[in-house]
Parts: structure tokens; sequence; C-alpha cells
């Protein structure tokens, strides 16, 4: 998970595509390489609402919403500060 955070902080660029096209995965990768226990707990969420999306066709109501709303602040930061800020450490 170290290598997704080091990933993430050299090429913005790339990591912000990878966020438009699947952000609750890079997300998840990244939240769980997290130190404190929220953001790992976050990161998995995010990596299950990933999977699930996928099988069930993204139909997973208000828990999917908050975690689409998550991606949208995800793919701000990345533009303004080059780097996942929120609920990661």
């Amino acid at each position: 998970m170290a290598a997704v955070r080091k990933f993430v902080k050299e090429h913005w660029i790339i990591s912000l595509i990878i966020t438009i096209i699947a952000g609750n995965l890079l997300g998840g990768l990244y939240r769980l390489g997290g130190k404190n226990q929220i953001s790992k707990i976050c990161g998995i969420i995010q990596l299950v609402l990933f999977v699930a999306g996928i099988a069930l066709g993204a139909s997973l109501g208000v828990v999917g919403f908050v975690f689409w709303v998550v991606e949208i602040i995800d793919i701000v930061t990345l533009i303004i500060k080059h780097d996942i800020t929120v609920l990661a450490d």
C-alpha cells in the first residue's frame, strides 16, 4: 500500500485520471495504506463498494452515494493539492 501512496504523490495527473475512471479503487487502496484505523476502515469499505458497484451495476443506495461524494472530493483534492487528503492520514 505504501507503493500506491507514493505513486499518487509522484504521479498526480495519472492518479487523477484513474480516480475519474475508478475512484473507489484508487481511493480505497490509498486509504488502506494509511496509519490510523479510520482510514483503513474507509479503504476497506471503498474497495468493497468498488467491487459491489461493478457486480450490482452501481445501485448501492445511500452508502454508495456517500462514497461517490468522497470520490468527487478526491478528484478536487488531487487537482488542488496533488494528493488524496480526505479521510486519509
